[in-house]
């Protein structure tokens, strides 16, 4: 039979196959996404997306069956999205530290699960793209230092690493993070680097492919405290490089900031928390974050009423940075005269003690013979007394106001 007869004696007839549907459809659900809903019963063959993954009916679905992932008999996961994620991380983790990477976090109250707040421990592991127990583990115990007698972070590491997750081990673990700082404090830097030289030795021992980090977190908001962090501990968790271990950068910036600080002056709240992780995080891969530090406000001189004195510290690896302001105008109940030197107010900042000179130019804004005017003139500290400092006499003034740039003290990390 030719083609032409055959198209003769077929016609017009309509070919329809009647039967089960063979192609997979998206459901449409009432929002107008395939994202699955209950209660509803579903044909055979239609896709659906549930927690990130999809999943095709491979039979009808009544009305009232559960989720997709928890019934294997009406759907097929077909789309694992989720652990796709998940391959895709660890291939990004071995291409930027050559292995998959498995850390474990040893630190002090700050890192506790006893903390008021949630600690910086339990943070850590989202900034990282890390699942706890998975290939993160930590300790964090109240008290720990490196130079505290039968409270060492040693302790603490061998602690975390006898009840590693099964998934973990000690030889696959890749970067060991001690955090602490506070409970440091008494110590000489000699015995905090004695402390951390003893460990990072240990560390080793127990976990050979692992680099050590060690970062100074710890931090009070009572300055006499502060000051012996600034003397101590930083400078010594700092060196940590010269015993084999690797310095988190800059990790201490939150805790300089009051209000970053429980109401115990001495813990992280969860401001301070976050930040510290942020930090520790930005560290571990390489950068660091600045964080502003505290705001103090000086005493006053008795010569003026009405003014305050504000001292604004940012704080840097090297050197302890202040500018002054007038958060308030100085007045005086009558006309005085500016001439020299003269002092405003006492500073009431540690970082500052013992400093034989420094000075800052500022623009004097003053009211005189009530009319606003500016003169340049210039800050110093003369036995802790800042100066206000003028070339020439300013008679008849009432009030004045002024802004220093920011200057170094002495460099306390030394």
């Amino acid at each position: 039979m030719t083609d032409v007869e055959r198209n003769a004696i077929l016609g017009n007839v309509q070919r329809q196959y009647v039967g089960a549907r063979y192609v997979p459809k998206f459901f449409q659900g009432p929002d107008g996404t395939p994202a699955w809903v209950g209660n509803v019963p579903y044909e055979a063959l239609t896709i659906v997306t549930y927690l990130g993954n999809s999943y095709t009916s491979k039979v009808p679905v009544p009305a009232g069956i559960g989720n997709p992932s928890t019934n294997p008999t009406y759907w097929a996961l077909t789309g694992n999205f989720n652990a796709q994620l998940d391959e895709i991380m660890d291939e990004l983790n071995i291409i930027r530290y050559g292995r998959q990477r498995k850390i474990v976090c040893v630190s002090d109250s700050y890192g506790s699960t006893e903390l008021a707040v949630t600690p910086f421990t339990k943070i850590l592991p989202q900034r990282l793209g890390l699942t706890e127990n998975v290939d993160y583990a930590f300790y964090g115990w109240g008290g720990a230092g490196f130079a505290v007698p039968n409270r060492t972070f040693n302790t603490a590491l061998e602690a975390v690493l006898n009840n590693l997750p099964s998934v973990m081990s000690t030889d696959t673990i890749t970067d060991i993070v001690v955090c602490g700082g506070c409970n440091d404090h008494d110590y000489t830097t000699e015995q905090i680097l004695a402390g951390i030289n003893n460990f990072i030795q240990f560390a080793k021992s127990r976990c050979p492919n692992a680099k050590i980090y060690i970062g100074c977190i710890g931090g009070f908001n009572d300055l006499t405290r502060r000051l012996q962090m600034a003397q101590s501990v930083i400078p010594a968790y700092l060196r940590a490089g010269e015993y084999g271990g690797v310095p988190l950068l800059k990790t201490y910036l939150p805790m300089l900031t009051k209000t970053n600080f429980q109401s115990d002056g001495v813990h992280p709240n969860l401001i301070g928390s976050n930040l510290i992780a942020t930090c520790v995080a930005s560290a571990l891969n390489g950068g660091y974050n600045e964080v502003l530090s505290y705001k103090g406000t000086a005493t006053k001189d008795t010569k003026f009423s009405g003014g305050v004195l504000a001292e604004e510290y940012y704080v840097t690896d090297e050197n302890v940075l202040i500018s002054l302001y007038t958060k308030e105008d100085f007045k005086s109940d009558s006309p005085i005269t500016i001439v020299g030197q003269s002092p405003i107010a006492l500073s009431n900042n540690p970082f500052i003690f013992g400093n034989r000179f420094f000075q800052s130019p500022i623009n004097l804004r003053v009211i005189r013979n009530g009319t606003p005017a500016i003169f340049h003139a210039s800050l110093c500290l003369s036995n802790n007394n800042f100066l206000l400092s003028v070339q020439q006499t300013i008679d008849n003034v009432t009030a004045f106001n002024f802004a220093s740039f920011s200057y170094p003290t002495s460099r306390v990390w030394s």
